[in-house]
């Protein structure tokens, strides 16, 4: 699942897959939840794809006009992922108080456009960091190895990486 939704076969079948992704994350989440109490952050790869199949589900929900479902899916995945960046206690609460803050639109929008670079910084800063490198690149990569791909986006990744002359150490297969 992913959120690529250019052609309409491909929201048919991340709508079908959501059934199979919500039991997934239901099974991982009982057998994790001891090891996640202890050490939340032992296994990244784990909690970063936790995040992801969250976000993609409320992602497909939005989709389908399941706003409530969405919002339940987002909200997770949010505050997953504040608690891996360390910014969960104080963002969402300054951010909130933002968004309340007595002012005009403008200068609204000026204060949380600068609150959420701190965000940004914070997520850069994590990418960044030597102790969570790894498991960021295997997350990222297993993403673009393992991504669907329709006989469409073959043929431009097979063009692409002729002409850039790495095609013999890709294979680009339509799923």
């Amino acid at each position: 699942m992913d959120k690529d939704n250019k052609h309409k076969s491909d929201l048919q079948r991340h709508t079908l897959l959501v059934p199979h992704a919500r039991a997934v994350l239901e099974k991982l989440k009982a057998e994790m939840k001891d090891k996640l109490e202890v050490e939340p952050f032992k296994n990244l790869e784990y909690f970063l794809q936790v995040i992801y199949l969250k976000d993609i589900i409320g992602y497909t929900y939005s989709f389908n006009e399941m706003f409530s479902e969405a919002s339940e899916y987002f909200e997770d995945a949010k505050k997953d992922l504040f608690e891996l960046l360390n910014v969960e206690k104080t963002f969402q609460v300054e951010f909130d108080m933002l968004l309340k803050a007595d002012c005009d639109l403008l200068q609204q929008e000026s204060l949380v456009c600068e609150k959420t670079k701190e965000l940004y910084s914070a997520i850069v800063d994590f990418i960044n960091n030597a102790n969570y490198l790894s498991s960021v690149k295997k997350v990222s990569e297993d993403f673009v190895i393992n991504k669907y791909r329709n006989a469409e986006d073959v043929k431009i990744l097979s063009r692409l990486l002729r002409k850039t002359g790495t095609s013999r150490n890709h294979s680009f297969d339509q799923r």
